[in-house]
């Protein structure tokens, strides 16, 4: 039940991207937030899979960028990386540098 509302408000958050028009104007993103939030939406999944999932992020580290565009890509790559990885192997993100360790 879970992985089904994963899926659903991923289609439902899909949707109101490509519905959204966007500024060229960028704006300053907390990467450091967005990861943690993505981080956050996909806890049952990496619980559900037994996965660990180690975050190390850098508070002052910012980008110029659509925080939309940003968190979704951030939430796609966490969330191919959990489906992808074989259960029970790990994550790390750290510093400035993501990094994906599949044991």
């Amino acid at each position: 039940s879970t992985r089904m509302e994963l899926i659903v408000s991923d289609l439902l958050f899909l949707a109101k991207l490509e519905s959204t028009q966007y500024s060229s104007e960028d704006d300053p993103v907390d990467i450091s937030q967005l990861v943690q939030a993505a981080v956050d939406n996909v806890q049952p999944l990496i619980v559900d899979k037994q996965h660990t999932l180690n975050v190390d992020l850098d508070p002052t580290l910012h980008v110029l960028g659509s925080a939309t565009e940003l968190h979704s890509a951030i939430s796609n790559l966490l969330t191919n990386a959990i489906h992808y990885t074989p259960t029970r192997a790990s994550s790390q993100s750290a510093g400035k540098t993501m990094m994906m360790l599949l044991a």
